[in-house]
């Protein structure tokens, strides 16, 4: 297509240093247009195109929808332990935290391993409210009600 132009304008750009096009150089210049029933065609094809991108936008948006809400609802069920059977046998987490806890200090103890600067913990005191306790700090208050941490 550029060469048909190209043969047109042929040595008519005018300039030095570099070419340039004036209004009478392009208005002589020939582009071929299609008849007007052709036209009408491709716009409508154009539209059609164009209801098919608006669609799979439409599509894609409800994807990620249902996909945000199945993520949310596979983590819900991973945290009420419901993606897979329970076996009654095992101890609950909180028991599995102090035996942990309690080989850790036994290490700590035996000169093994050293005690971490910035362990801490979450506990309930007897006020029933909740405290963060740091290795090498002062405890600190946190809530009365852990969930509005």
């Amino acid at each position: 297509m550029f060469l048909i132009y190209k043969k047109q304008l042929g040595g008519t750009a005018v300039g030095t240093t570099m070419c340039n096009l004036n209004h009478k150089i392009l208005s002589d210049l020939l582009i071929p247009i299609p008849p007007l029933t052709e036209q009408k065609r491709i716009v409508s094809q154009i539209e059609v195109l164009f209801a098919e991108v608006d669609k799979i936008d439409k599509d894609s948006a409800d994807l990620e929808s249902a996909l945000s809400l199945a993520k949310q609802k596979v983590l819900d069920l991973a945290i009420r332990g419901k993606l897979v059977p329970q076996n009654t046998a095992d101890e609950p987490a909180s028991e599995l935290l102090k035996r942990i806890k309690a080989e850790k200090e036994a290490l700590v103890r035996a000169g093994k391993i050293k005690r971490d600067r910035h362990e801490s913990y979450i506990f309930r005191g007897d006020d029933n409210c909740y405290y963060w306790k740091f290795a090498y700090q002062k405890t600190h208050f946190l809530s009365s009600n852990v969930w509005s941490l």
